[in-house]
């Protein structure tokens, strides 16, 4: 898969080039046989990405790609953004950019540092799920962050990211997306990304957290294939703002700049301070849900969070609260995963 996707990834790069190339001049720039450049081809198309073979015998890709260039990405960040993450790394490849991040020497307490993929082998989301994304076709994106100390808001931190994540998006003119308690970001009812927080500690009272984030921008032929638990389809930039899909790399800088300031904010106030900013994007309040988790399943109405971000169920006219960590919340009416 590797030594394919490295092929597969020089071929994107020739075809976004601009030049035209036929399956002679694939090979002949790659150094490979006509053979190898089919089986390249066909992986590309298995993994989603859409390409055109026309009348002339050229290749093309039927969308434009932009692959993720790590010195447009900085261009576009605050300066006490750069200050605090320093140089942001591209990986063609990786298992997942969250264990990457995770196996990278710490960051200071303060600072953070951040990875995007071009492609992840084993991305994880919630629960142990796979995240799937096709080349070019979605935002992967992981970020470490140092806090000086452990508190217990931390366990409702992607509840702060997705806050963040929202900020960005509609600052580049995507309205409407809305927060899942407590990791997901939906429109109108479809998932479009999803959050991954984990959490170290080394036993002196601080916390080293990766912030992992998959957002679909293009999901091409892959869309009807994913199930989300949610009881439908994902959905993608591309089909909310289908003529102003956002650049992957101002994409990148907006959602680290919104970030880091989110993650600012939560070191000196906790969820509290964000209170107010969650209550406009929750997507649940007022919603009949099934909350499962380790006590078991619940069946409520949704009242909101509270200001330690736990959701608020009213169940048989008596008042619960659920603590973000292990737990799947689906309306009454989704299909189960």
């Amino acid at each position: 898969m590797h030594d394919s996707w490295s092929l597969g990834y020089r071929l994107i790069q020739l075809l976004s080039s601009g030049r035209q190339f036929d399956a002679a001049g694939l090979g002949a720039e790659l150094k490979i046989s006509p053979d190898e450049v089919m089986d390249t081809l066909g992986l590309l198309r298995g993994m989603g990405l859409q390409l055109n073979h026309g009348p002339d015998e050229f290749y093309r890709l039927s969308c434009p790609v932009e692959l993720l260039d790590a010195s447009r990405i900085s261009a576009d960040l605050a300066p006490h953004v750069v200050e605090r993450l320093g140089a942001v790394e591209i990986l063609e490849q990786v298992d997942s950019s969250n264990s990457w991040l995770l196996n990278q020497p710490r960051c200071e307490i303060g600072a953070g540092r951040a990875c995007l993929a071009e492609i992840q082998t084993a991305g994880r989301g919630r629960r142990g799920r796979q995240w799937m994304a096709p080349p070019t076709g979605s935002l992967c994106l992981s970020l470490a962050w140092h806090f000086s100390r452990i508190s217990p808001d931390m366990s409702c931190l992607s509840l702060a990211c997705g806050i963040a994540v929202v900020r960005a998006l509609e600052q580049l003119g995507v309205e409407g997306v809305s927060i899942k308690w407590p990791n997901d970001l939906m429109w109108q009812d479809r998932k479009l990304a999803g959050l991954l927080v984990e959490m170290r500690s080394d036993g002196s009272g601080s916390g080293y957290v990766i912030i992992g984030l998959g957002l679909n921008l293009d999901l091409g032929t892959l869309a009807g294939e994913i199930s989300t638990g949610w009881g439908g389809a994902p959905v993608d930039l591309a089909a909310v703002v289908p003529d102003r899909v956002p650049g992957r790399n101002a994409l990148a800088a907006a959602v680290l700049n919104s970030l880091t300031d989110i993650l600012l904010a939560f070191s000196e106030s906790g969820f509290a301070g964000l209170h107010e900013q969650w209550q406009r994007l929750d997507g649940l309040k007022g919603r009949q849900v099934k909350v499962q988790n380790e006590a078991g399943v619940l069946l409520g109405t949704v009242l909101g969070v509270d200001d330690s971000g736990a959701l608020r169920l009213m169940m048989d006219g008596e008042e619960v609260q659920c603590v973000a960590g292990e737990v799947s919340v689906r309306p009454v009416d989704a299909i189960a995963d």
